[in-house]
């Protein structure tokens, strides 16, 4: 019967589902034995939260070159936290995309990513063909090439001045074809024109010849007497298919300088490459009920430093949690070691939590565990502060520090929060297919609640964020010997859920599915997925920098570990009702005493204040977690619950963004 139902809902939205299919078959590549494959993200939800206007005053510029002008050296290794590019060195840009999770192994921390997203973060032609245009571009600030004002240096043709930039095609994106280029263009201030320099290919000979795993140096002497004028210019851009995040190029080190040579193939620069992972040994993140101690904990930090330089660099790590109250729980050296050439001995992978060949590791440091090793008794986040000192001649100190926010809330996570590419089952033979992420629980609890990172694929005359058309029901299982098990939760038909995106939290874009009744969870194995109601893949985000293929399943017929390195960004949400729902387990401040009355209420909700607080705002939410309400309000104010279906829902009331008060409220007509 449910297959009948669910055919019947093909046949009826088949028609609509014709370019979603288009734009999923272009990518995918995977072989016959294969069922399971990774396909383009559609869209950019960091770009996408964070996208504004273009500065008008930025595009008079851009045009006029103003009174803003910079001297030479020009240098950027994208290690600044972006999205966007840095202003102080770059025209504005909002399509561009500078990240720390696209390059793969970069030369240092960050890299500047171009694809097929528009500024806003949604593709440059959603709905358009494949044909390729231009995408993405970054162009430099105006630059002096006529002297050094601060030493009264003119600049000559034999000055060996040199343009460098190392650049990558797909990193952990997805690859660029033999069409689908990188450019860079010099801006000739005497002819007042843009000039071609260089094209890359993915596919081609000499210089153009590049390679996916590793970043490609290039290195350009200016010696035309024309560049060498004030309000001179360079620009990268690409040209892409423009359907979505697709077609990758990374770039990254660029440097503008004098008295170079071109043979000058490294810098003295001691760098981190990739964000700072998680203390614990399985997850980035776990309900703070489930934290147990030193058992949980990572035997190392996994930190990866390069060494540009040809010569070894001795240098000293250093570690630093704060808790909530932004109290230092601990400060204290990781140790001392000597980084040796990255060609040809690779990253260093230090400092360590435990580094056994440093015996002088302080026990602050050596074996730490949160919170004393104790359990914790209430959610809490700890930043966890890395650096290293290498002395004064490191070239760029911008990149010898990380951040990482360690979080006890109530969900499990293995994913760092960001998507490279999405995962998803597709074959006409694959009507009801399965996929699973393994967790494992220290303590029995209650699930609530499933958060799953989505990757949209549009269809005509809706948003890139619209696929209403599929459906698929939430499922839990028991362990059966490393795979999944006994169903312990199914859907069943009642609830017809959608794939759609939904921002929650201020770093989380994933969509909160809730359970249509809570589920006891033993301590020990379990899994969490979903079954697609139909042929289409769910498309759901992989994160491809933490690598937990172990715990993903997949299931056409039979349950089959993923394919791929990485991990599927789903995750389960745990605690009370009120908790899972809001997201909160209780008011940031309860300084402010509010009274929601009457309760149960029928036709209007009141809000009485027992002292002065502005900028109110009240946000009714129903038992599957979704916003029914969100109002200004004032002292006093009612707000009319007559529309609203009978039944609970949470009440969160906020003074501007702090949150201070959460309540059950009972709507009865």
């Amino acid at each position: 019967m449910k297959m009948m139902k669910s055919m019947a809902v093909m046949m009826t939205m088949g028609s609509k589902r014709v370019p979603y299919l288009a734009i999923l078959l272009l990518f995918v590549s995977a072989s016959f034995a294969q069922k399971d494959t990774l396909v383009p993200l559609s869209y950019n939800p960091v770009l996408q939260q964070q996208s504004t206007q273009e500065d008008l005053s930025n595009l008079r510029l851009m045009i006029t070159g103003g009174d803003t002008m910079m001297e030479l050296p020009f240098y950027d290794d994208f290690s600044k936290p972006g999205p966007y590019p840095d202003t102080a060195r770059w025209m504005k840009s909002r399509s561009v995309y500078v990240n720390r999770t696209y390059g793969y192994n970069p030369r240092t921390l960050g890299v500047a990513t171009f694809d097929g997203l528009k500024a806003t973060g949604y593709p440059y032609k959603p709905f358009g063909s494949s044909a390729v245009e231009n995408s993405d571009t970054l162009t430099s600030k105006y630059i002096r090439l006529d002297s050094i004002t601060s030493q009264s240096l003119p600049i000559v043709a034999g000055d060996s001045l040199y343009l460098s930039f190392h650049y990558q095609p797909t990193g952990y994106g997805r690859y660029p074809g033999s069409t689908h280029t990188l450019i860079l263009d010099f801006f000739n201030p005497t002819t007042q024109a843009w000039v071609t320099k260089m094209t890359l290919s993915r596919s081609g000979t000499s210089i153009t010849q590049t390679k996916d795993t590793v970043f490609t140096k290039v290195m350009i002497p200016i010696t035309d007497p024309q560049y060498l004028k004030k309000n001179f210019r360079f620009r990268f851009r690409n040209k892409s298919a423009g359907t979505g995040a697709v077609n990758h190029w990374n770039i990254d080190n660029v440097y503008l300088g004098k008295d170079r040579f071109r043979t000058d193939t490294t810098i003295r620069d001691l760098s981190y490459v990739y964000p700072a992972q998680s203390l614990l040994e399985q997850y980035s993140a776990i309900p703070y009920n489930q934290y147990t101690g030193a058992s949980q904990m990572a035997a190392h930090s996994y930190l990866k430093i390069r060494n540009n330089d040809v010569s070894p660099v001795n240098f000293t790590g250093f570690m630093e949690v704060r808790d909530n109250t932004n109290s230092v729980v601990v400060s204290d050296t990781t140790g001392t070691d000597n980084a040796l050439p990255f060609y040809p001995n690779g990253y260093v992978s230090n400092p360590d939590i435990t580094d056994p060949l440093t015996t002088g590791v302080s026990p602050a440091i050596n074996n730490y565990a949160f919170n004393n090793g104790n359990t914790l008794s209430d959610s809490i986040t700890y930043t966890v502060k890395h650096s290293f000192a290498s002395g004064g001649s490191d070239f760029n100190k911008g990149n010898d520090t990380l951040v990482h926010k360690q979080i006890f809330h109530n969900y499990f996570a293995y994913d760092d929060g960001s998507a490279e590419l999405a995962y998803g089952l597709q074959d006409p033979s694959f009507f009801g297919a399965q996929m699973a992420v393994k967790y494992g629980m220290s303590n029995p609890d209650v699930l609530r609640a499933v958060d799953i990172f989505f990757n949209p694929v549009p269809s005509p005359g809706s948003s890139v964020d619209a696929q209403t058309n599929l459906l698929f029901g939430l499922r839990v299982w028991s362990d059966n010997g490393g795979v999944p098990g006994t169903i312990l939760y199914d859907d069943n038909n009642s609830a017809l859920r959608s794939p759609n995106y939904y921002q929650w939290g201020p770093t989380n874009y994933f969509t909160r599915y809730y359970l249509n009744y809570p589920i006891s969870v033993s301590a020990g194995t379990f899994y969490v997925g979903v079954e697609q109601d139909g042929i289409p893949s769910l498309n759901i985000g992989f994160d491809q920098n933490t690598n937990r293929q172990s715990k993903t399943f997949y299931n056409v017929g039979t349950w089959t570990n993923a394919s791929f390195k990485g991990t599927l960004m789903i995750r389960p949400v745990f605690g009370d009702s009120a908790w899972a729902a809001t997201g909160v387990k209780q008011e940031v401040s309860k300084a402010t005493n509010v009274l929601l009355y009457p309760n149960p209420a029928s036709d209007k909700l009141f809000i009485k204040m027992t002292e002065p607080v502005s900028d109110l705002t009240i946000e009714l939410i129903d038992a599957l977690g979704k916003t029914q309400i969100k109002q200004a309000v004032s002292d006093g104010q009612s707000v009319s619950v007559a529309e609203l279906e009978p039944g609970f829902y949470f009440a969160r009331v906020y003074s501007g963004d702090q949150l201070i008060k959460v309540r059950k409220i009972i709507v009865s007509h």
